[in-house]
């Protein structure tokens, strides 16, 4: 359910408003693309953070692979929607902060669609770390990361926090954060094929200021990317027919044994 729908237009979400417009002013996304991310960012900045110690938090760290790359693959694509029912509203699992982990997505699984889910990650964290450990190059999601996703230095202008209350400065540096997150997607996914063979030569590249790349090292790397791409792809589509199949042998055989129970109440006594 967006957060333009009837059901949401409570002003306990005014900020989330003001936060999605702000980024998606400058983002090639629609609200719920850029409400995923950012939720995805806040999930996995958690796993990284939280207590291994606390096994009752809700996090999912059995299909944390703690390579980047294959942690935004298995959970970008899984995490539930944000939640804008009005039942929600009342309570305080009220999700309306880009910058907050949404209590929602500390659920333990309860059902058979999330056992699915469940089942979803561990397909996708498979393939991915095939992937990234023998097709991809050497470190390529942690480049990857380094030069487009991560706020590794505070920006210059970040001397200016020092007049606020720490709580403050830490929001602003979340948000500079964040926005980083969001623009390294759009850099590399949304801004057109140029903009995405920038982003590849820079990852082949010394460091991010070079302006010269081998030549053979970024074929390579294309080469790489476009096996890989090619491989998620089959697998994902192989696994997706192979529990299709599975699902219909299940029906089939509950019906068969429905119908030979019947059978065989209606049987006459001899």
């Amino acid at each position: 359910m967006g957060i333009t729908s009837s059901k949401s237009s409570s002003s306990s979400y005014d900020k989330l408003r003001d936060q999605l417009s702000r980024i998606g002013d400058q983002n090639p996304f629609g609200d719920d693309e850029i409400m995923r991310l950012s939720r995805c960012m806040a999930y996995l900045h958690a796993c990284s953070n939280y207590s291994k110690s606390y096994k009752n938090d809700g996090l999912d760290r059995e299909n944390l692979s703690r390579r980047w790359l294959t942690d935004l693959a298995v959970f970008c694509s899984t995490l539930p929607p944000a939640d804008f029912s009005t039942d929600v509203v009342s309570t305080c699992h009220v999700y309306n902060d880009l910058l907050q982990l949404d209590s929602n997505l500390l659920k333990r699984p309860l059902n058979d669609d999330d056992d699915a889910v469940l089942e979803t990650r561990k397909t996708i964290k498979f393939i991915m770390t095939v992937i990234e450990e023998h097709v991809l190059p050497p470190d390529f999601g942690r480049v990857l990361y380094e030069r487009y996703f991560a706020l590794l230095t505070p920006s210059p202008s970040m001397t200016e926090y020092d007049q606020d209350s720490p709580i403050e400065a830490q929001r602003k540096i979340a948000w500079e954060r964040l926005e980083k997150f969001i623009n390294g997607a759009s850099e590399t996914s949304r801004r057109g094929s140029r903009k995405g063979l920038t982003c590849l030569f820079k990852c082949c590249t010394k460091d991010l200021n070079s302006s010269e790349a081998d030549a053979k090292e970024l074929l390579d790397c294309v080469y790489r990317l476009s096996l890989a791409c090619a491989i998620y792809s089959r697998y994902m589509a192989n696994q997706a027919e192979i529990t299709f199949q599975n699902q219909n042998r299940l029906t089939n055989n509950k019906e068969v044994m429905e119908k030979e129970g019947n059978e065989t109440h209606d049987a006459p006594d001899s």
